[in-house]
């Protein structure tokens, strides 16, 4: 395990596997919402994000937590290890109101700079893509394990208990 990628939907604990196996394993963690975003909530442009990706995948070693669709083939390339947590619709967004409840006006650590958390109207937008993760983001993570290089190995967890086994076999 080298180049492992990690997706799923908002909330469901990429950042957080992302970091425990970047500590049980010693591999670099890349945070993809550290590369989509500048500071005060600023989208880079599509050419910034793939030159950035493009950059942190040529590493010979790396953990990279984070969706972003367009660039997932180019990512998944490189990947020998692809993990998809497919949490449940609720749990995501459970975890994802309170975080942004407990950590209200702070920025994460998973997070670009000067990105603090907030309840606003992106926010209930945010939850909104959410809900509609299981319609459009979840069928192109699908996509990607039925495409997967056959050098990668997949794993699609579905609960805590599937996160703390595969964690427990690294």
């Amino acid at each position: 395990m080298k180049r492992v990628m990690i997706i799923g939907c908002s909330g469901s604990g990429k950042s957080s596997l992302a970091l425990k196996l970047g500590d049980k394993t010693g591999l670099p963690v890349v945070h993809m919402d550290q590369i989509y975003w500048k500071p005060k909530w600023v989208m880079r442009s599509d050419d910034s994000i793939s030159e950035l990706v493009s950059d942190a995948i040529s590493r010979d070693t790396w953990i990279f937590d984070g969706n972003y669709s367009r660039n997932f083939n180019e990512r998944a390339s490189r990947s020998d290890t692809i993990v998809f947590l497919d949490i449940p619709r609720w749990l995501c967004l459970f975890r994802v109101t309170k975080r942004a409840l407990s950590q209200l006006g702070k920025s994460r650590s998973d997070m670009a700079d000067d990105c603090p958390e907030r309840i606003d109207g992106a926010f209930w937008e945010f939850l909104k893509f959410i809900y509609n993760y299981p319609s459009n983001g979840r069928l192109k993570a699908l996509k990607l394990l039925e495409e997967a290089p056959a050098s990668a190995s997949v794993f699609h967890l579905r609960s805590r208990g599937d996160v703390d086994k595969f964690l427990q076999s690294v």
